[in-house]
């Protein structure tokens, strides 16, 4: 071999190295996206395997956030969530040829915004404001760096000595059907799911699980949390399948109480549905805004350290990799109002969509569920950074 050509061989070799090398070092990949939404925000999570130099700005002619991430790629199958909660309309994602990866949020309207990024695991979070644009906005470079404004505080272990109690409820009951569909009732299966997430949680350290209705019978829905407050509870979770005339409707939901409206239209028919069951609970409903303005006045603590439990649960549950996550919400479930416990309802997928429902019946998928739905649970008493 001539010179001249064992020179450019070996300038190939150095050139392929370094490039592979450099690769390696900065290359990040995009494994997930997912959403949560409070009356305030709607918030988009970017899942990452590594934390990495990303940049993001705003566009118009259609209003929109765009993220970009350097020398990254994507998981084949990551779901692009379609949120459409009149603030946000849906996530997608760009390829550029340069071998960067675009997550851009499509918006109804022009809207303030922050990102910020946590870590364990490494993720990038996008707040976009339930409000209108009130400045321009400046596009800003961010490597891997936390503004302190943005960062919130997760749950504070309850000052107490012994084990973390847990309360599991299963939904409905009794005279109490629930929804029934390809014969199948709800409150069949939800027993199962909090009896599997009841016995997952008591092999956990530190975790003392009770079940609040443990037969074929009714509790009145303030009865519920009133029995869980009765054990010391520090965590309620209430534990519910989805149903809809829409067969193809499908995914898991976790809520967290809201007592000035629901997330969106279909979380506030689901809360009425579930408390017309209860005459009590439709009573308190009738209260009006002095009872809303007094129960406020107490709970703010609790429903702030439920919203950080419900998307560390939904994180878990995502990890099923069988359902499809349709987010945090929130809305007026009267079985949530303790004003003490952080409380969530799980939605844990619908019964009436004939794929989930062989689920809902399968026995290693309730136990499956368990395991998960404990995962998130246990995450939060220890106090685990939550992807808020």
């Amino acid at each position: 071999m001539s010179l001249s050509l064992r020179r450019s061989a070996l300038s190939m070799f150095v050139f392929v190295f370094l490039l592979g090398w450099a690769h390696d070092s900065s290359a990040i990949e995009v494994n997930g996206i997912r959403f949560s939404t409070t009356e305030k925000r709607t918030r988009v999570v970017i899942d990452l395997d590594a934390m990495g130099a990303y940049t993001h700005e705003t566009m118009v002619n259609p209003p929109r956030v765009v993220v970009t991430f350097a020398a990254s790629s994507i998981t084949a199958d990551i779901k692009r969530p379609v949120i459409n909660n009149g603030h946000v309309k849906k996530v997608r994602t760009n390829e550029l040829r340069d071998g960067r990866i675009q997550v851009v949020l499509d918006l109804n309207h022009d809207a303030p915004y922050q990102t910020f990024t946590l870590d364990r695991p490494p993720r990038v979070v996008i707040d976009v404001a339930h409000e209108e644009k009130r400045e321009v906005f400046r596009n800003e470079a961010v490597e891997e760096k936390k503004p302190e404004v943005n960062k919130v505080k997760p749950a504070e272990r309850p000052a107490r000595e012994g084990p973390w109690i847990v309360a599991i409820d299963a939904g409905h009951g009794g005279k109490d059907p629930g929804s029934s569909h390809h014969n199948l009732r709800e409150k069949d299966v939800v027993l199962a799911l909090a009896r599997a997430t009841f016995e997952e949680l008591n092999t956990r350290p530190n975790i003392k699980a009770v079940m609040i209705r443990k037969g074929d019978y009714y509790i009145p829905l303030r009865k519920r949390w009133e029995l869980a407050e009765e054990k010391n509870a520090d965590v309620f979770v209430s534990i519910h399948c989805d149903g809809a005339h829409r067969k193809a409707a499908k995914g898991t939901s976790v809520y967290f109480l809201s007592l000035k409206g629901a997330t969106d239209a279909a979380s506030r028919e689901l809360a009425e549905r579930e408390n017309s069951v209860d005459e009590e609970a439709m009573k308190e409903q009738e209260l009006g805004e002095l009872g809303n303005i007094l129960f406020d006045m107490t709970q703010n603590d609790a429903v702030s350290k439920s919203e950080i439990l419900a998307e560390t649960v939904l994180d878990k549950l995502f990890a099923l990799g069988t359902v499809y996550s349709r987010g945090v919400k929130q809305a007026g479930f009267a079985v949530l109002k303790s004003p003490r416990m952080p409380s969530i309802l799980v939605e844990a997928a619908f019964i009436s969509n004939a794929e989930e429902n062989r689920l809902l019946r399968n026995r290693n998928w309730q136990r499956n569920f368990g395991r998960h739905l404990a995962n998130g649970i246990e995450a939060y008493t220890k106090n685990v950074e939550a992807s808020e």
